[in-house]
C-alpha cells in the first residue's frame, strides 16, 4: 500500500511539473488530458492486478465440456439441415407423382457421423399405404419410421 501512494503521489507531482513548465500553446491542450489519464491508470492499476481475466474472458475454452457442447451443437445443426432439405426433397417428390402434401416433418439424429431418419410424419390428403412404399423405396427410409395422416 505504501508503494501504491508514493507511485500517486509522484505521478501527481510529475504531471503538475509538466503542466508549470509546459509553454502556453498547443501543446498544453494535450498534456492536461495525458496527465489525467495517467492519474487515473495510476489509480485503477491496483484494480486490474486483482482481477484475475483468465478465469472471466474465457472466450475459446478448450476443455471437454466446451468441446462436448460444441459438438452437441455441431451434430444438433447438421441432423436439422439435413431434416429440412429431406422435408423438401419428399414433398418435392410427392408433388411430382400427383399427391398433395399439407405437411411433413422429419426427425433425424446424428450418430457416429452418420444421420439416422428416427421418423417422418406427413400429412396428405390421401392415406394411401402405397405412399409409404414410394417414400421409402425413393428415399431408403424403413417403412416403420414413416407416418401418414389425413
Amino acid at each position: 500500500m505504501k508503494g501504491y501512494i508514493i507511485t500517486l503521489v509522484c505521478v501527481i507531482v510529475v504531471g503538475a511539473v509538466l503542466e508549470i513548465l509546459t509553454p502556453e500553446g498547443k501543446f498544453k491542450k494535450y498534456i492536461k488530458p495525458i496527465l489525467g489519464i495517467m492519474i487515473v491508470l495510476t489509480v485503477v492499476a491496483p484494480l486490474l492486478k486483482s482481477i484475475d481475466f483468465n478465469d472471466k474472458l474465457d472466450l475459446f475454452p478448450n476443455n471437454e465440456t466446451s468441446q462436448q457442447y460444441y459438438n452437441d451443437v455441431y451434430q444438433n445443426n447438421v441432423a436439422r439441415i439435413f431434416s429440412n432439405k429431406l422435408e423438401e426433397n419428399i414433398v418435392e417428390y410427392l408433388k411430382r407423382k400427383g399427391i398433395s402434401v399439407s405437411d411433413c416433418h422429419v426427425t433425424a439424429d446424428l450418430k457416429d457421423q452418420s444421420t439416422v431418419i428416427t421418423k417422418v410424419e406427413i400429412t396428405a390428403k390421401d392415406k394411401s399405404p402405397l405412399i409409404k412404399e414410394m417414400i421409402s423405396s425413393e428415399f431408403g427410409i424403413n417403412k416403420e419410421c414413416i407416418f401418414i395422416y389425413e
